[in-house]
């Protein structure tokens, strides 16, 4: 893997984050939507192709033949491996005998193949769960009973065939998974890593117009060069979003201690990265949200096409942040509390939409799609 001498700044300059109690008060928006009759739709779609999540059709076209993915996976009996200390203690013997008859601490076999069209198999790829330790974790790889590696898709650019493979300890509601991309032609590993943990935000990995480039929360896949992982020490990952073409945003929270407090968070705690050269472009301060589970940490993001831009809410500073797509370093910072809150009626130039801003709250956020200009009102969630 690639060092990451130029995230290496984070770790000098180090300082805490006020948070303070919002003082805009929850209004009901759709009320107020309502009121004023028909609203131009907003088009929130983001503007680039997503790996998609869930398993797609087995079957592409690889230098113009049709060939079949095939993916397995088994409990090995004959290779026990160590279940942690902690779990072993807690169970009784005949608990601890079940668990394992079930295959939970058992090596496991991971198997992709292609095949082509008429069976004949062009390569057959085998996994160990040691090989997924690094990525995920011994202890949760270990305690995981073997679940088949799913087919996201063929990636053109990168002669990649992508799956995630999901792992989740025995019994529990612990688990995450991991991104393995193989040579489309030979089968050889050419990543795995971290994709999701069950305590991060959901959000796509998503590819850059030209296909070449893979952003995932954890790491840039391009083609042709050797993957970057955005992990750093005493830091998590909160989140990452592509911009444009050859721009990203890497915001970062405070990593947990082993008595579980916060481990200090420098103020600059994001950048905006060229996805190209590996430069950081700038580093800005974004707070994250709380996933709700455990200790994860998300983003408060949304696009939108009519104006163009990326907009962030940085909680713990009450502050919003738009980011151009096609001028990411000309972002602006906007704090809440100074943008005129909404009022009847809308104007006909101004599009709503939605910003996450925190646990069960949202903001509303009018945008005017020739000035730029932004108004604000508060919102309650969605009634179910």
């Amino acid at each position: 893997m690639v060092k990451n001498s130029w995230l290496a700044g984070f770790l000098l300059v180090v300082c805490g984050a006020g948070c303070g109690p919002s003082r805009h008060p929850v209004a009901s928006a759709d009320d107020a939507a309502s009121a004023t009759g028909p609203v131009a739709a907003a088009d929130t779609a983001l503007p680039f192709a997503q790996l998609p999540a869930e398993p797609v059709a087995r079957t592409v076209q690889l230098a113009g033949q049709l060939c079949r993915v095939e993916t397995g996976a088994r409990v090995d009996a004959r290779r026990p491996l160590m279940l942690r200390d902690s779990l072993a203690g807690q169970l009784a013997a005949r608990e601890l005998t079940q668990l394992k008859a079930t295959g939970a601490g058992f090596d496991a076999v991971y198997t992709l193949r292609l095949c082509e069209a008429e069976g004949r198999e062009q390569f057959r790829t085998e996994l160990r769960k040691a090989d997924f330790m690094a990525a995920v974790g011994e202890e949760l790889v270990t305690e995981s009973l073997p679940a088949a590696p799913v087919f996201v898709g063929y990636l053109p650019r990168l002669q990649a065939l992508a799956f995630t493979v999901a792992f989740q300890a025995y019994d529990t509601d612990w688990a995450a998974s991991a991104l393995l991309l193989l040579d489309a032609s030979t089968g050889q590993v050419r990543y795995l890593g971290l994709n999701q943990r069950a305590e991060d935000q959901a959000a796509a990995n998503v590819l850059t117009p030209d296909g070449r480039t893979l952003l995932t929360r954890y790491a840039v896949l391009s083609a042709g060069r050797a993957p970057v992982e955005l992990t750093v020490p005493a830091l998590q990952v909160a989140g990452t979003r592509l911009l444009n073409a050859r721009a990203a945003l890497v915001a970062y929270a405070p990593a947990l201690d082993e008595q579980n407090q916060p481990l200090p968070l420098p103020r600059a705690n994001a950048l905006l990265l060229d996805l190209v050269d590996g430069r950081v472009l700038t580093r800005l301060h974004l707070g994250a949200t709380a996933t709700g589970y455990q200790h994860g940490r998300g983003l408060s993001y949304q696009y939108l096409r009519q104006t163009r831009t990326h907009y962030f809410f940085s909680p713990d500073d009450e502050t919003l942040v738009l980011v151009p797509r096609e001028r990411p370093t000309a972002l602006r910072r906007l704090r809440l509390a100074a943008l005129p809150n909404f009022r009847l009626p809308q104007r006909p130039t101004e599009v709503r939409f939605r910003l996450p801003a925190g646990l069960g709250a949202s903001l509303v956020l009018y945008a005017d799609t020739v000035s730029g200009g932004l108004r604000s009102q508060a919102a309650a969630p969605p009634q179910p």
